[in-house]
């Protein structure tokens, strides 16, 4: 069975220095050097998706569909459309840089790399789908205020760290499948624990009574505005 490995997690990284999508990746920077080639199984057993991160760029492995949410700082419900190996084969990025970049400006970079290397082509647009609504439940906020340099973890059933509530609300999107809107009010970073059981499991309370019971926050269905990335063209790359 596949899993999931990072070799650096970048996942709170990638949330605090998310940048506005943009298309027009022709006007961003670009990596001074880069190569990308096909995952190689031998040396990367099992891994579906990973990252390594320093100031001099990075080193990803995964498939077309992870660069891009990890470029444009999306989830999988803002994808649509995608070539049949969009999901399933696997390359390995290395990215290099000059100058120092923070994981803002490699993002940019990565941006550039998927136009010039996949032909990537892309447009957005808006669309009413449904949402989760992230307010605060009538007990009161059970989040704990806390200033110290943003971390966190997670697993199937884990998150815990020390973020703001719009990026609870983003990795709350990444585990729910369906986009979470920060609708709480709340100002700050808070340092928080939130633990559910599967679904498939009885020993412990769903994600939405662990979020109300642990956080001191809820969960409401709506429909909103979502903007929606649908792949145009993209191509293998000519590996290097």
């Amino acid at each position: 069975m596949r899993t999931r490995m990072c070799f650096h997690s970048l996942i709170a990284a990638a949330i605090a220095c998310a940048i506005p999508p943009t298309l027009q990746c022709g006007q961003n920077p670009a990596f001074d050097f880069a190569t990308i080639k096909p995952n190689d199984p031998v040396r990367n057993p099992n891994v579906v998706a990973g990252w390594s991160i320093s100031r001099s760029g990075l080193r990803a492995v995964g498939s077309l569909r992870t660069f891009v949410k990890q470029a444009y700082g999306i989830d999988d419900t803002q994808i649509a459309g995608g070539p049949k190996w969009f999901d399933s084969d696997a390359f390995e990025i290395d990215g290099r840089t000059a100058a120092p970049a923070n994981p803002g400006e490699l993002n940019l970079m990565l941006q550039s790399l998927l136009a010039e290397r996949f032909n990537l082509k892309m447009h957005s647009e808006t669309r009413q789908l449904p949402v989760y609504s992230l307010v605060v439940a009538k007990s009161g906020s059970r989040l704990q205020p806390d200033d110290a340099p943003g971390t966190s973890s997670s697993g199937p059933t884990l998150l815990r760290g020390i973020m703001d509530t719009a990026a609870i609300a983003h990795n709350l999107t990444s585990t729910l499948r369906r986009n979470v809107i920060d609708n709480t009010g709340l100002k700050g970073t808070y340092k928080f624990s939130l633990t559910w059981a599967l679904e498939e499991q009885t020993d412990g309370p769903s994600i939405f009574t662990a979020i109300q019971e642990q956080l001191g926050l809820k969960l409401e269905s709506a429909k909103g505005p979502v903007q929606v990335f649908i792949i145009d063209r993209a191509a293998l790359p000519t590996p290097n």
